[in-house]
């Protein structure tokens, strides 16, 4: 019998380092997918995400245009393994109280703070940011509604296995497929979705 795929919580970062390629994002993030892609891993996110993650970028690092934008973000959330959360009252209320008890740590933004609530209250395994200011010191101040402490880290190379771990490893994988590059190519270059 397989274990259970590990689920992990991306706040907007990950999200906007995954889109963009960003150079100290992407690896992790890539091994991430590929094991989600194989039911290693559920990706966890808020509904409100859509707001923080409305820009792509094509592989030139210029930004694509709203619709475009909008079409590789959505194709990426749209995934299975992909689970989105709405915002309702009960997360609502974690996060007031996520913000009121941890302010002091260091969780002063709204938005942080219902990510946090939100893989507190769906009691996941992990937390993924590269948000050193406010989320990454709260790890080991945060327990899950079970009562279980959350782990908050940046993913690294323990999830790439050795290969990745190299500092020069370029990892490239066939099985993403949408990359915002690659999506981009449906786009003239004046970033306008090509219409049928």
């Amino acid at each position: 019998m397989a274990d259970p795929p590990i689920k992990a919580y991306w706040d907007s970062c990950a999200w906007i380092g995954l889109i963009n390629a960003e150079s100290d994002k992407i690896h992790p993030l890539r091994a991430i997918w590929e094991d989600a892609q194989k039911g290693k891993y559920e990706i966890w996110t808020s509904a409100f995400v859509h707001l923080e993650v409305f820009k792509a970028k094509n592989q030139h690092g210029d930004p694509l245009s709203p619709g475009a934008s909008d079409e590789i973000i959505e194709a990426m959330l749209s995934q299975g393994f992909v689970k989105r959360v709405q915002l309702d009252t009960e997360i609502a209320k974690c996060a007031r109280d996520l913000r009121r008890s941890l302010e002091p740590q260091g969780l002063k933004s709204r938005p942080d703070a219902i990510h946090l609530a939100t893989a507190v209250y769906w009691n996941l395994d992990e937390f993924h940011t590269w948000d050193k200011q406010h989320l990454l010191g709260l790890n080991g101040h945060v327990t899950r509604r079970d009562g279980q402490p959350l782990l908050i880290r940046i993913p690294g190379p323990e999830v790439m296995g050795p290969l990745f771990a190299e500092p020069d490893a370029q990892p490239r994988s066939e099985s993403i497929q949408i990359r915002a590059d690659e999506l981009a190519l449906e786009h003239h270059e004046d970033g306008r979705s090509e219409k049928n």
